[in-house]
């Protein structure tokens, strides 16, 4: 196992475009460092994030989240 933080999972944020193939790159080297990688991005992004990590093979441990989260979005 790799190193992981004591929730075993990783936390990234997408704030800039990326191709799919870069960011099918930073979730290989996430997937090989963590248990989990949630990755916030926002909508038009999700749909990139989704794809690259079926290319990855880790559709079971990436969690693709709104960003903003909700709750920060409500009061932006």
């Amino acid at each position: 196992m790799g190193r992981s933080l004591p929730s075993e999972e990783f936390e990234r944020y997408e704030l800039t475009r990326k191709t799919e193939a870069r960011v099918a790159g930073i979730l290989r080297h996430l997937l090989a460092t963590y248990d989990d990688v949630v990755y916030r991005a926002v909508p038009d992004a999700g749909a990139v994030v989704t794809r690259a990590a079926a290319t990855v093979n880790g559709g079971e441990r990436v969690f693709v989240r709104p960003f903003p989260p909700p709750a920060l979005a409500a009061i932006a």
